[in-house]
């Protein structure tokens, strides 16, 4: 009986907002149409719009999260 392979690198690391409106999935098919960035990371767009509150310089009290997707 052969042992079974054990991933350790994941494909991707998603950068998910937390407490949003809306569940996310830690995967390119969520809802939120996520983008891939220059350094290979998947950023999810909040449906409660704290990206535009946050270039700007406003507190928006709610934080993001990196999920190992594999």
């Amino acid at each position: 009986m052969s042992n079974p392979v054990i991933e350790t690198k994941p494909k991707r690391i998603h950068i998910i907002p937390l407490e949003d409106e809306a569940m996310h999935s830690a995967q390119m098919k969520c809802w939120c149409h996520p983008v891939e960035t220059a350094f290979g990371l998947i950023t999810h767009n909040a449906k409660d719009c704290r990206e535009a509150k946050e270039r700007a310089g406003l507190a928006t009290y709610k934080g993001w999260v990196h999920i190992a997707e594999f």
